[in-house]
């Protein structure tokens, strides 16, 4: 929980702890995401505390707590620095330095500044449609080189039996 004081006539009246509950569809989606070999990292403008028991209940490893918005701009250049394709999801003006910093980003949800600074927009706040983007760009990129390398050997073949008469030139075009 995030605490908050409640001051009454400049005097301390008592402590608020504010939190946001974890949705059962984050876990799942960074579960899944894990699955497919990405590394989740949280960046988080939470203090140390709450953040680490988010990073717990959610399963991450790593994760970086007190962060500015800018901070988090400079922890994916870091991230990049590394040699790492970085990916950032972030659903407000907070998270607008670091989307722009990523290389894809996702805006969840729908503040304007994430839905102009992001590479794809994700309707609504299931993380799972990020694990399914994800294997979903995969798979389409998978399919490309598939059908990449069918043309080349087709192409190739078609050359060969060209050049030795097997085939017209009217084939070998068709």
């Amino acid at each position: 929980q995030t605490v908050m004081y409640v001051g009454v006539d400049q005097k301390i009246a008592g402590l608020l702890g504010v939190s946001d509950p974890i949705k059962e569809t984050t876990v799942a989606a960074i579960h899944s995401l894990k699955k497919q070999g990405v590394n989740v990292i949280m960046i988080t403008g939470d203090n140390q505390k709450t953040a680490k028991v988010v990073a717990n209940k959610v399963g991450l490893e790593q994760f970086f707590a007190d962060v500015l918005p800018q901070g988090k701009a400079e922890i994916i250049k870091k991230l990049q620095s590394e040699g790492r394709v970085v990916a950032m999801a972030g659903d407000g003006i907070n998270d607008a330095p670091a989307l722009a910093a990523a290389d894809i980003s996702f805006a969840v949800g729908g503040i304007d500044i994430a839905l102009e600074t992001a590479d794809v927009v994700l309707v609504g706040s299931d993380l799972r449609r990020l694990a399914y983007a994800v294997d979903l760009s995969r798979r389409t990129v998978s399919i490309i080189r598939q059908n990449v390398v069918f043309s080349l050997v087709t192409k190739g073949l078609f050359l060969l039996l060209g050049t030795f008469g097997f085939v017209g030139l009217a084939v070998a075009v068709l």
